[in-house]
């Protein structure tokens, strides 16, 4: 064995001897060339001035190491400012042995006020991309190096910024400190902690990532959490490719108390609602970004299911395929309301004036379907088992189907919102079936103590860029019919005294008066929606009216003639006329306004009510469903007046407006009377 020991000896030797060469080199250095050196050494390699202004200090040992002061490195010519890196102070300490075989092993690593600044030109090419050296410079020197094993490093007060000249965007994070110890055993990764700011908004990390050493020989890896503006944040995964960022494979989370707080990173606007919490794992695939497992809760609503995102050359597109337990989009907007003053502010108008979100429609494309539970409506309304299929193309939104259920009954809806043409373009259709429009009407906060089934079927097309601007320039028509309804007897008692009585006879007390049908229907042109039926039959009374409904200014102009099936109760027959507008209609028993109204009413058509009471007394309908027997009344009524106004009417209500109007104030006067218990 002892040409092993030999060996062993002569090697130790051999290593020695270079040790001390080495220490004898730098030793022998002159600060003044070794500036030079550094300088010349870092310009081949990055084809950039690099300027070591300040003193240099070295120190010699099995670690040596070099402190460098005011280190600048030149931008590229195109860049916006100059230089691109800037620091106070470096100073790196070195393993002298690793050096024999080519290694960069730095044991500790310090940076005191660094300055880095990356740019994006108009082509997309970054400042970090050295190609600026002259041929023979780049071809020998580029690349030349091998990456650094870092274990330790330590900054104060440092900054980055990311600027694009294209887009005009500017970010900008800053530190306070930031520590990166050794790998860790098990994983590899190297330990990081910083304290900084992005854009003004303090921030804290912590995490692990993959030693810059590696990223020429496999994936960036990193485990990292953060927290800012009262959300914390996880981030884990890899990239497998970093130099080209290609790859990105990561599981990401955030959840905090309100999106209020979020408010600085968005630009404001964000409603104080919450908790809210946010889950998903983000792959790269080619060109796009597959969102799987996606899970999102907010306040009540959640949303969960799996979505792609594709940049795109020219637009972006959006694919989804999402499900909800519950969507409370009342919530949202009451909490968006409460934010904005202006949204919070009563209006006179049911449509609302506010803009729609034109311009969003355009910036990008969409295919999104969506299951959900319940939907609760910004009105009120809530919606069950909701299914729908939605696309936007270049700012043309289709919704087609959308089926749900609406206060028990079913509900279809296509819509076509083109919001490429100027003005934008809608076309809407609406179907409802055995609608219960008491519960519709209680969510809608509107009146309780109402029942009954409603059928329903609205086309309308309009333009505009606003809902008010829409329903101005509407044109379509509407139909509703309701059958085998109820109302509170202490409703109709608030409606109207007289018409009470007559809902209500004296010689039957009852907790409801019922209401075999009612039937509306409406041309709608140029936003004027002029009525071509209005019918309701009870028990003890037939009311048939006419008139008008301008969605422009919202103004009513409705007209009703009322005829009671009890001859003992027949001077309680009083017509009546409904004004205001939308938002407060008025009610007031007036027969010379009936006159006066219908009578103005171009276009409006006022069924035959003596013929529509008539009809609905015969026997050959008496013993059809109600809503049926009421469509049958309104049909051959239409046809027995040729489809015009009913003169006989208007004529007779002129003739007998005195015996009327006695009539109705010996009605009224009863009603009160039995009112007072008199």
């Amino acid at each position: 064995m002892k040409w092993l020991k030999r060996i062993l000896v002569g090697g130790f030797a051999l290593l020695v001897a270079l040790v001390v060469a080495v220490y004898a080199v730098i030793n022998s250095l002159d600060v003044e060339d070794l500036r030079a050196t550094i300088q010349e050494q870092v310009k081949a390699a990055t084809g950039r001035d690099f300027t070591v202004a300040g003193p240099i200090d070295i120190q010699v040992s099995l670690q040596p190491s070099i402190a460098l002061d005011d280190v600048t490195l030149a931008n590229a010519p195109w860049a916006s400012e100059t230089p691109m890196i800037r620091v106070k102070h470096f100073e790196v300490e070195v393993a002298l042995l690793p050096l024999i075989s080519g290694q960069i092993d730095v044991r500790n690593l310090v940076l005191v006020e660094p300055k880095v600044l990356l740019e994006i030109d108009e082509q997309g090419k970054g400042n970090w991309q050295m190609g600026d050296a002259p041929a023979e410079q780049s071809g020998s020197g580029a690349g030349k190096y091998p990456l650094p094993n870092i274990e330790t490093i330590r900054g104060e007060s440092g900054q980055l910024v990311f600027h694009s000249l294209a887009s005009g965007a500017r970010y900008s994070v800053s530190f306070e400190e930031v520590t990166a110890e050794p790998p860790d055993r098990v994983d590899g990764l190297v330990q990081i902690a910083t304290r900084g700011a992005l854009n003004d908004v303090p921030f804290t990390l912590d995490g692990k990532m993959t030693p810059l050493a590696a990223l020429g020989s496999g994936p960036f890896r990193f485990d990292a959490t953060a927290e800012a503006l009262g959300a914390k944040i996880a981030a884990k995964g890899q990239i497998a490719q970093p130099a080209k960022a290609k790859g990105l494979d990561v599981q990401v989370s955030a959840k905090g108390q309100s999106l209020a707080d979020l408010d600085p990173a968005a630009g404001g606007g964000l409603p104080a609602l919450g908790p809210y919490e946010l889950s998903a794992n983000v792959v790269q695939s080619g060109e796009s970004y597959e969102i799987k497992g996606l899970s999102a809760k907010l306040a009540d609503s959640d949303l969960a299911g799996n979505a792609t995102f594709a940049p795109g050359a020219a637009r972006p597109k959006i694919t989804a395929e999402l499900r909800s337990s519950q969507l409370d989009l009342a919530q949202i907007a009451d909490a968006a309301a409460q934010g904005d003053a202006a949204s919070a502010e009563d209006s006179a108008y049911v449509f609302g004036e506010t803009p729609l979100p034109i311009e969003t429609l355009k910036l990008a494309d969409a295919e999104i379907s969506l299951t959900a539970a319940k939907v609760k409506l910004a009105t009120g309304l809530e919606l069950q088992a909701v299914n729908l299929k939605a696309a936007l193309d270049r700012g043309h939104l289709k919704v087609k189907p959308f089926k749900s259920v609406l206060a028990k009954g079913a509900l279809d809806l296509d819509l076509s919102f083109d919001a490429s043409q100027e003005p934008p373009q809608l076309a809407l259709q609406i179907e409802a079936k055995d609608v219960d429009y008491g519960l519709m009407l209680t969510q809608l906060d509107v009146v309780d103590g109402v029942s009954g089934n409603l059928d329903a079927s609205i086309l309308f097309n309009g333009s505009g860029r606003s809902p008010r601007e829409l329903a101005a320039g509407l044109n379509g028509r509407t139909e509703m019919i309701s059958y085998n309804g109820q109302i509170s007897d202490e409703l109709a008692g608030v409606m109207a005294t007289g018409l009470w009585q007559i809902l209500s006879p004296f010689s039957k007390k009852t907790d409801y008066i019922p209401v075999n049908c009612a039937v509306s229907r409406f041309d709608v042109k140029q936003g004027l929606a002029t009525s071509t039926a209005l019918l309701m039959d009870t028990p003890t009374l037939v009311l048939v009216g006419s008139g008008t409904v301008d969605l422009k200014t919202e103004k009513l102009d409705l007209v009703f003639e009322t005829d009671s099936k009890d001859v003992s109760l027949a001077s309680f027959a009083a017509d009546f006329h409904v004004r205001g507008t939308l938002a407060e209609p008025t009610a007031s028993p007036d027969p010379l306004g009936i006159v006066k109204g219908a009578a103005s009413i171009a276009g409006s058509v006022i069924m035959p009510l003596h013929t529509v009471a008539a009809l609905l007394t015969e026997d050959r309908l008496t013993g059809l469903d109600n809503k049926v027997r009421c469509v049958k009344a309104l049909e051959e009524a239409d046809q027995e007046a040729g489809g015009k106004a009913d003169k006989s009417v208007v004529e007779e209500a002129a003739d007998e407006v005195g015996d009327t109007l006695k009539d109705l104030g010996e009605g009224i006067s009863e009603g009160l009377d039995d009112l007072l218990g008199n």
